[in-house]
């Protein structure tokens, strides 16, 4: 979906629909979020994912860790390596 609708609409209505998903009330929405999370980071745009990633995201996957429901955090922990490869040694 983020290279169908390009770099600018991904920044300005996918990142924030993406955040949304991660802060739900359900469990079972933030888990299925958190699971996405490398593959919607590498997605974004080469030029400006770092600052999207630091910026956007990071603060959300936070949180995530200290989730109280253990399928959230069992999801993230499956994909938040993958995060390091698109960060670098950052």
């Amino acid at each position: 979906l983020q290279k169908a609708v390009g770099p600018e609409i991904t920044k300005t209505d996918l990142v924030p629909a993406f955040q949304v998903l991660l802060k739900d009330t359900e469990a079972e929405v933030r888990a299925a979020a958190a699971d996405k999370v490398r593959d919607f980071c590498q997605n974004l745009d080469q030029f400006s994912q770092e600052n999207i990633i630091m910026t956007n995201i990071l603060p959300y996957v936070k949180e995530l860790v200290a989730d109280p429901n253990q399928h959230v955090k069992s999801a993230l922990a499956s994909v938040i390596m993958g995060l390091s490869p698109i960060l670098g040694k950052h």
